[in-house]
């Protein structure tokens, strides 16, 4: 249900919208020349002055924001241990420390020959490690008289690969003994000669041997040795 107020507010906005009617149009309007106001040489009195010479204003993006404001900056490297260098090479501002080290890299074959991977080298701005990711130009400073810095000093450490051997597991000399064990239980029990066999081995014998007795003792000794 409305309220006094609300009803009084109303009514000042009724007035204050007749007078605004009555401003802009007064003249009464019919149905028949409805259309006459909406023609384009009309309607412009309802609307806002044209203005020629639109400023047109283009929206930066950051790709041509970063080729505005990128510039060239020294990275100067210096190894903390073997192996020793120092060296001072180029890059845009732009740039990301992942992109220092992969030329490092390179650097490091050609020139000292020295081969290693991209995750073996450390830079540190003094002694805080840099992470890849991060831009030279987030290193920059400036000066008390507003100079930008144009250089950047890193220290540079040659991390070793992680060459250690896998732990070897506890029960290994177990395992090793018990499959020695299984091996050997695989293979056949020897239960001796056959009569076969014998019958050769007496025939080899009796063509070296001429002595019928010395022949019987000699095979009879091979036939009682314990395998």
């Amino acid at each position: 249900m409305a309220t006094g107020s609300s009803i009084a507010m109303e009514t000042v906005f009724a007035d204050k919208f007749q007078t605004l009617i009555e401003f802009v149009c007064p003249e009464k309007t019919y149905d028949d020349n409805y259309q006459k106001l909406l023609s384009p040489k009309e309607i412009n009195q309802f609307g806002f002055p044209k203005i020629d010479n639109i400023p047109i204003f283009k929206r930066s993006n950051n790709t041509e924001s970063d080729s505005l404001t990128s510039r060239k900056i020294t990275i100067k490297l210096k190894s903390l241990r073997p192996p020793k260098f120092n060296t001072d090479l180029v890059f845009d501002s732009n740039d990301l420390i992942l992109n220092i080290k992969q030329n490092l890299k390179e650097f490091l074959i050609t020139n000292v020959n020295t081969i290693v991977e991209v995750s073996q080298i450390k830079l540190m701005l003094k002694t805080k490690t840099i992470s890849d990711s991060t831009k030279i130009s987030e290193l920059l400073t400036t000066s008390d008289d507003g100079e930008e810095q144009n250089e950047v000093s890193l220290n540079v450490m040659i991390m070793k690969l992680d060459s250690s051997p896998s732990p070897i597991p506890a029960n290994a000399d177990t395992a090793t003994t018990t499959l020695q064990t299984e091996v050997k239980s695989a293979e056949p029990a020897f239960s001796g000669l056959t009569e076969s066999s014998w019958s050769k081995i007496y025939d080899i014998l009796k063509s070296e041997i001429k002595d019928e007795q010395v022949l019987e003792n000699y095979f009879n000794n091979l036939k009682n040795v314990n395998y």
